[in-house]
């Protein structure tokens, strides 16, 4: 007996290809349709009478597409998703991809997701229409997609960046350096740009000698430091871009027998738990990561459920002041 997975086989598409069609769940192109139909036909394929009537049916099931599970961020992300779905009886799946490729979105329709979270960094703006394209109930945290303004939420990085500045001038820092997210993440953009622009309110400068890439990790910032050290550039503030990175900076610091703050002011960028119990304990800007992952789990249990929801697409970060920034 013919199964989903040999007409998807057939017709040189996914399954989640497949069930969309058959279900009527998302879009699936004429030409496409054509195929699978062929295929069916070909294969005599006939779907369970339960198969069809649960295709009628919602799943209560949401898809989550992250780029990685790596502890901390990540972990944070998915206890906020969990609460916000087991409040009203719901459940997810996670598939990963920092790209939006295909097959991993493909998995998630597969399952009979109702709708789908995406938390995509590496994507293009285009990738993330031609997914929405594919299946219309999507949520997109962590960036603004133009265009599909109503599903996505995120914080105002540009504002995040301008809090560190002005929270390390205040400090009485005059010499800047920071270590960035990876070059094409619209959120390390962002930051960046907030960053470089406050600072050039108050007649001050981030020199590009001082600016290393970091990869969102404690490692690239452990590296990014000793890079920033080797230039032989002297800074007496230092912005990351996220806490693991700001994490491995104040290592690489230690061992190389500078003191934070006293010779170096450091604040990263989302407020992990953890970061209250670093030594010093470390200043970092909030993105409202919580709030806004609670916001777009809220946009799919109201699109998908009707679950009466207010929700809010851009939030304004805010300032944790710890030990690691103080006055030299």
């Amino acid at each position: 007996m013919a199964t989903i997975k040999d007409v998807a086989r057939l017709a040189g598409v996914g399954t989640g290809t497949v069930s969309r069609a058959l279900s009527g769940k998302g879009s699936v192109s004429a030409d496409t349709r054509r195929k699978i139909e062929a295929a069916i036909s070909s294969l005599s394929y006939r779907p369970s009478s339960i198969a069809q009537s649960l295709s009628n049916r919602k799943s209560g099931i949401i898809g989550v597409l992250l780029p990685h599970f790596g502890a901390g961020f990540y972990e944070k992300v998915l206890a906020v998703i969990e609460a916000e779905l087991r409040a009203h009886g719901k459940y997810f799946v996670v598939a990963t991809s920092a790209s939006a490729d295909d097959d991993s979105f493909d998995f998630l329709l597969s399952r009979d997701c109702d709708g789908i979270l995406l938390f995509v960094s590496d994507a293009r703006d285009r990738q993330i229409r031609a997914l929405e394209r594919k299946f219309e109930t999507i949520a997109v945290v962590n960036r603004i997609v133009p265009g599909l303004e109503e599903k996505c939420f995120a914080a105002d990085h540009v504002a995040g960046g301008r809090i560190a500045a002005r929270a390390l001038i205040e400090s009485g820092r005059t010499r800047f350096a920071m270590i960035s997210g990876p070059a094409l993440r619209d959120d390390s953009l962002l930051r960046r740009k907030g960053f470089t622009e406050e600072l050039a309110a108050s007649g001050l400068s981030l020199a590009d000698e001082l600016v290393v890439e970091g990869d969102f990790r404690n490692e690239g910032g452990w590296t990014g430091c000793r890079a920033l050290l080797a230039r032989g550039l002297p800074f007496d503030a230092l912005f990351c871009a996220n806490d693991a990175m700001a994490t491995g900076a104040m290592g690489c610091l230690a061992e190389a027998g500078l003191s934070v703050p006293g010779d170096v002011a450091v604040i990263g960028y989302d407020n992990l738990p953890y970061t209250r119990y670093l030594v010093p304990p470390l200043s970092t800007v909030d993105g409202e990561i919580s709030e806004t992952v609670r916001n777009a789990a809220r946009h799919l249990l109201q699109h998908c459920y009707g679950v009466e929801t207010e929700n809010t697409h851009v939030l304004t970060p805010h300032f944790i002041a710890r030990a690691s920034h103080g006055a030299p």
